[in-house]
Protein backbone atom coordinates (compact mmCIF):
# COMPACT_ATOMS: atom_id res chain seq x y z
CA UNK A 1 0.00 0.00 0.00
CA UNK A 2 1.53 3.36 -1.00
CA UNK A 3 2.27 5.80 1.80
CA UNK A 4 0.13 8.90 2.15
CA UNK A 5 1.17 12.51 2.70
CA UNK A 6 0.03 13.84 6.07
CA UNK A 7 -0.05 17.45 7.22
CA UNK A 8 0.60 18.23 10.90
CA UNK A 9 0.05 21.72 12.31
CA UNK A 10 1.47 22.40 15.77
CA UNK A 11 1.90 18.63 16.09
CA UNK A 12 -1.74 17.76 15.30
CA UNK A 13 -2.80 15.93 12.15
CA UNK A 14 -5.05 18.11 9.99
CA UNK A 15 -7.75 16.62 7.77
CA UNK A 16 -8.52 18.37 4.51
CA UNK A 17 -5.02 18.68 3.07
CA UNK A 18 -5.72 18.76 -0.68
CA UNK A 19 -2.30 19.15 -2.27
CA UNK A 20 0.51 21.49 -3.13
CA UNK A 21 4.25 21.34 -3.61
CA UNK A 22 7.50 21.25 -1.64
CA UNK A 23 10.62 22.66 -3.33
CA UNK A 24 14.10 21.59 -2.16
CA UNK A 25 17.08 23.19 -3.87
CA UNK A 26 20.86 23.42 -3.59
CA UNK A 27 20.63 27.01 -4.81
CA UNK A 28 18.23 28.36 -2.16
CA UNK A 29 19.04 27.13 1.34
CA UNK A 30 15.56 26.95 2.87
CA UNK A 31 12.98 24.51 1.50
CA UNK A 32 9.85 26.34 0.32
CA UNK A 33 6.34 24.97 0.23
CA UNK A 34 2.84 25.87 -0.96
CA UNK A 35 -0.15 23.83 0.30
CA UNK A 36 -3.93 23.90 -0.11
CA UNK A 37 -6.28 23.00 2.72
CA UNK A 38 -10.07 22.98 2.99
CA UNK A 39 -12.68 21.70 5.44
CA UNK A 40 -16.45 21.36 5.52
CA UNK A 41 -18.14 23.27 8.33
CA UNK A 42 -21.64 23.68 9.75
CA UNK A 43 -23.02 26.90 11.10
CA UNK A 44 -22.27 25.89 14.70
CA UNK A 45 -18.83 24.40 14.00
CA UNK A 46 -15.55 25.98 15.04
CA UNK A 47 -13.43 25.74 11.86
CA UNK A 48 -9.74 24.89 11.98
CA UNK A 49 -7.83 28.00 10.91
CA UNK A 50 -4.12 27.69 10.15
CA UNK A 51 -2.31 30.98 10.66
CA UNK A 52 1.00 32.58 9.75
CA UNK A 53 3.59 31.56 12.33
CA UNK A 54 2.14 28.09 12.96
CA UNK A 55 4.61 25.19 12.94
CA UNK A 56 4.01 22.76 10.07
CA UNK A 57 5.31 19.29 9.25
CA UNK A 58 4.60 17.31 6.09
CA UNK A 59 5.18 13.57 6.38
CA UNK A 60 5.23 10.86 3.75
CA UNK A 61 4.89 7.55 5.53
CA UNK A 62 7.67 7.41 8.14
CA UNK A 63 9.69 10.20 6.47
CA UNK A 64 9.46 13.88 7.27
CA UNK A 65 9.65 15.90 4.06
CA UNK A 66 9.65 19.30 5.73
CA UNK A 67 9.61 20.97 9.12
CA UNK A 68 8.93 24.67 9.10
CA UNK A 69 6.52 27.52 9.58
CA UNK A 70 3.66 29.22 7.78
CA UNK A 71 4.88 32.51 6.32
CA UNK A 72 1.61 33.52 4.63
CA UNK A 73 -1.96 32.31 4.92
CA UNK A 74 -5.00 33.24 2.87
CA UNK A 75 -8.49 32.10 3.85
CA UNK A 76 -11.86 32.19 2.07
CA UNK A 77 -15.14 30.69 3.24
CA UNK A 78 -18.68 29.97 2.10
CA UNK A 79 -21.64 28.75 4.14
CA UNK A 80 -20.33 25.19 4.07
CA UNK A 81 -16.60 25.32 3.43
CA UNK A 82 -13.44 27.13 4.42
CA UNK A 83 -10.42 27.07 2.11
CA UNK A 84 -6.88 28.15 2.84
CA UNK A 85 -3.75 28.67 0.76
CA UNK A 86 -0.62 28.29 2.89
CA UNK A 87 2.93 29.26 1.98
CA UNK A 88 6.06 28.92 4.03
CA UNK A 89 9.59 27.64 4.41
CA UNK A 90 11.48 25.15 6.49
CA UNK A 91 13.04 26.17 9.79
CA UNK A 92 16.03 27.40 7.81
CA UNK A 93 13.91 30.31 6.60
CA UNK A 94 14.96 32.07 9.81
CA UNK A 95 18.62 31.39 8.96
CA UNK A 96 18.09 33.05 5.56
CA UNK A 97 16.28 36.10 6.98
CA UNK A 98 17.95 36.91 10.29
CA UNK A 99 21.08 38.95 10.84
CA UNK A 100 24.27 37.22 11.92
CA UNK A 101 25.34 38.07 15.48
CA UNK A 102 28.64 36.81 16.86
CA UNK A 103 31.64 37.84 18.96
CA UNK A 104 32.43 41.54 18.73
CA UNK A 105 35.91 40.84 17.37
CA UNK A 106 35.03 37.71 15.47
CA UNK A 107 36.28 34.18 16.06
CA UNK A 108 39.83 33.02 16.69
CA UNK A 109 40.87 29.39 16.08
CA UNK A 110 37.24 28.30 15.69
CA UNK A 111 35.94 25.45 13.53
CA UNK A 112 33.09 25.82 11.06
CA UNK A 113 30.87 23.82 13.42
CA UNK A 114 31.72 26.13 16.32
CA UNK A 115 30.90 29.22 14.24
CA UNK A 116 27.60 27.67 13.13
CA UNK A 117 26.72 26.71 16.70
CA UNK A 118 27.34 30.28 17.91
CA UNK A 119 25.34 31.86 15.10
CA UNK A 120 22.38 29.50 15.56
CA UNK A 121 22.20 29.68 19.35
CA UNK A 122 18.55 30.11 20.32
CA UNK A 123 17.20 29.07 16.91
CA UNK A 124 15.30 25.81 16.53
CA UNK A 125 17.79 24.40 14.03
CA UNK A 126 19.85 21.23 14.40
CA UNK A 127 23.32 21.24 12.79
CA UNK A 128 24.51 18.07 11.05
CA UNK A 129 28.15 17.54 10.09
CA UNK A 130 27.84 15.02 7.25
CA UNK A 131 31.38 15.53 5.98
CA UNK A 132 34.75 16.72 7.22
CA UNK A 133 34.48 20.49 7.65
CA UNK A 134 38.21 21.12 7.74
CA UNK A 135 40.62 22.92 10.01
CA UNK A 136 39.91 25.77 12.40
CA UNK A 137 39.82 29.33 11.11
CA UNK A 138 42.72 31.32 12.43
CA UNK A 139 40.47 34.35 12.19
CA UNK A 140 36.92 34.81 10.91
CA UNK A 141 34.56 37.79 11.13
CA UNK A 142 31.02 38.67 10.14
CA UNK A 143 30.80 41.17 7.30
CA UNK A 144 28.58 44.10 8.22
CA UNK A 145 24.88 43.45 7.53
CA UNK A 146 25.28 39.76 6.67
CA UNK A 147 22.55 37.26 7.40
CA UNK A 148 23.31 34.02 9.20
CA UNK A 149 23.04 32.10 5.92
CA UNK A 150 25.41 34.47 4.10
CA UNK A 151 28.03 34.21 6.85
CA UNK A 152 27.85 30.42 6.98
CA UNK A 153 27.92 30.06 3.19
CA UNK A 154 31.04 32.21 3.00
CA UNK A 155 32.76 30.19 5.72
CA UNK A 156 31.65 26.90 4.16
CA UNK A 157 33.12 27.83 0.77
CA UNK A 158 36.48 28.41 2.44
CA UNK A 159 36.37 24.84 3.72
CA UNK A 160 35.12 23.32 0.47
CA UNK A 161 31.65 22.32 1.73
CA UNK A 162 28.04 23.22 0.96
CA UNK A 163 25.01 23.96 3.14
CA UNK A 164 21.93 21.80 2.60
CA UNK A 165 18.44 21.67 4.09
CA UNK A 166 17.75 18.23 5.58
CA UNK A 167 14.09 18.46 6.55
CA UNK A 168 14.69 21.68 8.49
CA UNK A 169 18.13 20.68 9.81
CA UNK A 170 21.26 22.46 8.56
CA UNK A 171 23.71 19.96 7.04
CA UNK A 172 27.30 20.50 5.94
CA UNK A 173 27.88 18.30 2.89
CA UNK A 174 30.15 17.70 -0.08
CA UNK A 175 28.59 18.20 -3.48
CA UNK A 176 27.22 14.92 -4.84
CA UNK A 177 28.00 12.85 -1.76
CA UNK A 178 24.61 11.06 -2.01
CA UNK A 179 23.84 8.65 -4.85
CA UNK A 180 20.67 6.97 -6.10
CA UNK A 181 20.75 3.44 -7.52
CA UNK A 182 17.84 4.37 -9.78
CA UNK A 183 18.45 5.19 -13.45
CA UNK A 184 16.29 7.90 -14.98
CA UNK A 185 15.31 6.59 -18.41
CA UNK A 186 13.19 8.23 -21.07
CA UNK A 187 10.66 5.40 -21.16
CA UNK A 188 9.99 5.74 -17.41
CA UNK A 189 9.49 9.50 -17.06
CA UNK A 190 6.28 11.47 -17.52
CA UNK A 191 8.00 14.49 -19.09
CA UNK A 192 11.52 15.51 -20.01
CA UNK A 193 13.41 18.48 -21.35
CA UNK A 194 16.85 20.04 -21.67
CA UNK A 195 18.45 23.49 -21.79
CA UNK A 196 21.98 23.86 -23.13
CA UNK A 197 23.89 27.14 -23.26
CA UNK A 198 27.37 28.36 -24.13
CA UNK A 199 26.65 31.97 -23.23
CA UNK A 200 28.79 31.84 -20.06
CA UNK A 201 31.48 29.44 -21.35
CA UNK A 202 34.84 30.41 -22.82
CA UNK A 203 37.46 28.52 -24.80
CA UNK A 204 40.34 29.97 -22.74
CA UNK A 205 40.54 31.18 -19.13
CA UNK A 206 43.51 33.44 -18.44
CA UNK A 207 44.08 33.76 -14.70
CA UNK A 208 46.51 36.43 -13.56
CA UNK A 209 47.38 37.28 -10.00
CA UNK A 210 49.83 37.51 -7.16
CA UNK A 211 51.02 35.08 -4.53
CA UNK A 212 52.51 35.68 -1.14
CA UNK A 213 56.18 36.65 -1.44
CA UNK A 214 58.72 34.02 -0.37
CA UNK A 215 62.47 33.42 -0.54
CA UNK A 216 62.04 31.87 -4.00
CA UNK A 217 59.32 34.20 -5.31
CA UNK A 218 58.94 37.83 -4.39
CA UNK A 219 58.64 41.37 -5.65
CA UNK A 220 57.79 41.82 -9.30
CA UNK A 221 58.05 38.07 -10.00
CA UNK A 222 55.23 37.37 -7.62
CA UNK A 223 52.95 39.87 -9.35
CA UNK A 224 53.37 38.33 -12.82
CA UNK A 225 52.11 34.81 -12.18
CA UNK A 226 49.53 33.41 -14.55
CA UNK A 227 47.67 30.18 -15.24
CA UNK A 228 45.72 29.35 -18.41
CA UNK A 229 43.25 26.52 -19.02
CA UNK A 230 41.15 25.57 -22.03
CA UNK A 231 37.58 24.33 -22.42
CA UNK A 232 37.58 21.85 -25.28
CA UNK A 233 33.78 22.02 -25.39
CA UNK A 234 33.92 25.56 -26.85
CA UNK A 235 35.18 25.30 -30.42
CA UNK A 236 35.46 28.98 -31.40
CA UNK A 237 37.85 31.44 -29.77
CA UNK A 238 36.40 33.00 -26.62
CA UNK A 239 38.83 34.32 -23.97
CA UNK A 240 38.14 35.38 -20.39
CA UNK A 241 40.79 37.13 -18.30
CA UNK A 242 40.40 36.91 -14.52
CA UNK A 243 42.41 38.63 -11.78
CA UNK A 244 42.81 36.60 -8.61
CA UNK A 245 45.02 36.00 -5.58
CA UNK A 246 46.62 32.77 -4.39
CA UNK A 247 48.71 31.56 -1.50
CA UNK A 248 50.91 29.63 -3.95
CA UNK A 249 51.45 29.67 -7.70
CA UNK A 250 49.39 26.48 -8.01
CA UNK A 251 46.37 28.21 -6.45
CA UNK A 252 45.80 30.26 -9.60
CA UNK A 253 45.77 27.07 -11.63
CA UNK A 254 43.25 25.47 -9.30
CA UNK A 255 41.00 28.52 -9.51
CA UNK A 256 41.27 28.57 -13.29
CA UNK A 257 40.24 24.91 -13.51
CA UNK A 258 37.41 25.50 -11.04
CA UNK A 259 36.10 28.47 -13.04
CA UNK A 260 36.12 26.43 -16.25
CA UNK A 261 34.43 23.42 -14.63
CA UNK A 262 31.74 25.46 -12.85
CA UNK A 263 30.79 27.28 -16.04
CA UNK A 264 30.80 24.10 -18.10
CA UNK A 265 28.66 22.36 -15.49
CA UNK A 266 26.09 25.14 -15.39
CA UNK A 267 25.73 25.07 -19.17
CA UNK A 268 23.50 21.97 -19.04
CA UNK A 269 20.16 21.65 -17.25
CA UNK A 270 17.77 18.73 -17.62
CA UNK A 271 14.21 18.64 -16.32
CA UNK A 272 12.19 15.51 -15.69
CA UNK A 273 8.84 14.70 -14.14
CA UNK A 274 8.85 11.25 -12.56
CA UNK A 275 5.98 9.38 -10.90
CA UNK A 276 5.92 9.31 -7.11
CA UNK A 277 8.14 11.00 -4.54
CA UNK A 278 10.61 8.14 -4.11
CA UNK A 279 13.24 6.38 -6.21
CA UNK A 280 13.29 2.64 -6.81
CA UNK A 281 14.97 2.06 -3.44
CA UNK A 282 12.24 3.93 -1.55
CA UNK A 283 14.31 7.06 -0.90
CA UNK A 284 12.60 10.43 -1.35
CA UNK A 285 14.14 12.31 -4.27
CA UNK A 286 16.37 15.08 -2.89
CA UNK A 287 18.97 17.63 -4.06
CA UNK A 288 22.69 16.82 -3.97
CA UNK A 289 22.02 13.28 -5.20
CA UNK A 290 23.95 11.79 -8.09
CA UNK A 291 21.81 9.78 -10.50
CA UNK A 292 22.43 8.21 -13.88
CA UNK A 293 20.39 9.58 -16.77
CA UNK A 294 19.93 7.66 -20.02
CA UNK A 295 17.93 9.59 -22.61
CA UNK A 296 18.47 8.88 -26.31
CA UNK A 297 16.15 11.70 -27.42
CA UNK A 298 18.13 14.34 -25.50
CA UNK A 299 21.47 12.61 -26.27
CA UNK A 300 22.40 12.16 -22.62
CA UNK A 301 24.04 9.16 -20.97
CA UNK A 302 25.78 10.44 -17.84
CA UNK A 303 25.73 10.65 -14.07
CA UNK A 304 24.23 14.00 -13.15
CA UNK A 305 23.46 15.89 -9.96
CA UNK A 306 19.96 16.75 -8.73
CA UNK A 307 19.91 20.50 -8.12
CA UNK A 308 16.21 20.88 -7.36
CA UNK A 309 13.51 18.40 -6.38
CA UNK A 310 9.88 19.53 -6.27
CA UNK A 311 7.46 17.10 -4.67
CA UNK A 312 3.95 17.69 -6.10
CA UNK A 313 0.65 16.35 -4.81
CA UNK A 314 -2.79 16.85 -6.37
CA UNK A 315 -5.90 14.67 -6.23
CA UNK A 316 -4.08 11.69 -4.72
CA UNK A 317 -1.46 11.76 -7.48
CA UNK A 318 2.18 12.09 -6.49
CA UNK A 319 4.99 13.14 -8.80
CA UNK A 320 8.40 14.79 -8.55
CA UNK A 321 9.88 17.46 -10.78
CA UNK A 322 13.67 17.03 -10.98
CA UNK A 323 16.20 19.55 -12.24
CA UNK A 324 19.68 18.14 -12.90
CA UNK A 325 23.04 19.45 -14.01
CA UNK A 326 26.63 18.28 -14.39
CA UNK A 327 28.21 17.71 -10.94
CA UNK A 328 31.16 20.00 -11.68
CA UNK A 329 28.76 22.97 -11.55
CA UNK A 330 29.08 22.69 -7.76
CA UNK A 331 32.78 21.88 -7.51
CA UNK A 332 34.70 23.85 -4.89
CA UNK A 333 38.36 23.98 -3.96
CA UNK A 334 38.69 21.74 -0.93
CA UNK A 335 42.07 23.06 0.14
CA UNK A 336 41.67 26.82 0.01
CA UNK A 337 44.35 29.33 0.97
CA UNK A 338 43.71 30.06 4.64
CA UNK A 339 44.92 33.62 4.78
CA UNK A 340 45.28 36.68 2.57
CA UNK A 341 47.64 39.44 3.66
CA UNK A 342 47.43 38.11 7.21
CA UNK A 343 43.61 37.87 7.38
CA UNK A 344 41.04 35.20 6.47
CA UNK A 345 39.80 35.33 2.91
CA UNK A 346 36.25 36.68 2.74
CA UNK A 347 35.18 34.85 -0.38
CA UNK A 348 36.26 32.37 -3.00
Amino acid sequence: MPDVAELLVEGERVEGFEGGQVVQSMETLATTWDLRYSSQVDEDDEPVIIEAGDAVELRLGEDSLLNGYVDDDEAQYTARQITQQLRGRSRLGDVVDCSAVGPARGWRDATLMQIASDLLEGYEVTIREETDTGDSFRRFEIDGGETIAATLQRAARLRGVHLLDRGGDLAFVRAGQDASQTTIERARVLEGGVRRSQRERFSEYLFEGQTRASDELNGVDASELGQDVEDQGVERLRRLKVRSWGERGEDLGEKAILERNNRAGRSLRLNYVVPGWRDDQGVIWAPNTRVRVVDDWLRVDATLLIVRATAVFARDQYRTQLELTRPEAFDVIVRYPTRSRGAELRDG
